[in-house]
């Protein structure tokens, strides 16, 4: 097979994933704003954190809510706990790398806060104890990732969100994993402020 064929079966694979994603997700992705924009309502804070590339989308998603999509508006108040590089290297001397994102949970969490948690492929430790302490807190959790979520899943209450997206290889998941976080913006630039063309 020649690099262009590869290219146009590449194409061919995403917009076939997307395609059978969409429905299954919609639910999901209405609901999962709903909760960020009580959230914001409340006068309460997002806090998100990933591991591997979900830390990526984790930093795309704070900047998305702090700077806005396509349109100008207002900033929501998001904390990516991945961002503070200097902060993460302190905590991991000091307590001990799988508390990197709990700690800062202690620290920040509220009542009422929203607590994302974008897993790779499968959740990790700190990710784990992360929502722990998310719990601990009384928040709000949102897990997006595959099927294997791990001790993740058991925290969760029925007043928390898991959002699973079809297991299709790392490529492929993290592609989905950009429509999410592009779609739950745009649902809360819609609910909030009646935006609605992207």
């Amino acid at each position: 097979m020649d690099q262009q064929q590869q290219i146009v079966e590449l194409f061919a694979e995403h917009i076939e994933l997307a395609s059978m994603s969409a429905a299954p997700l919609a639910e999901d992705l209405q609901i999962a704003a709903q909760l960020v924009v009580q959230c914001f309502l409340a006068e309460r804070k997002i806090l998100c954190c990933g591991n591997g590339t979900g830390a990526t989308m984790a930093t795309l998603l704070c900047d998305y809510l702090v700077n806005g999509l396509e349109t100008e508006r207002p900033a929501f108040p998001s904390v990516n706990l991945g961002a503070g590089g200097t902060l993460a290297a302190s905590i991991s001397k000091a307590s001990n790398y799988p508390d990197i994102y709990a700690r800062q949970i202690q620290a920040i969490g509220q009542q009422g806060d929203v607590l994302i948690v974008i897993v790779e492929q499968e959740a990790c430790e700190p990710l784990v104890r992360a929502a722990r302490a998310a719990r601990d807190r009384d928040m709000t959790l949102l897990v997006l990732g595959s099927d294997n979520q791990g001790d993740i899943t058991s925290l969760l209450t029925r007043d928390d969100l898991e959002i699973r997206l079809p297991t299709a290889g790392l490529a492929r998941t993290l592609e989905i994993q950009v429509m999410v976080v592009h779609g739950l913006c745009m649902l809360i630039d819609g609910i909030l402020f009646g935006i609605e063309d992207y």
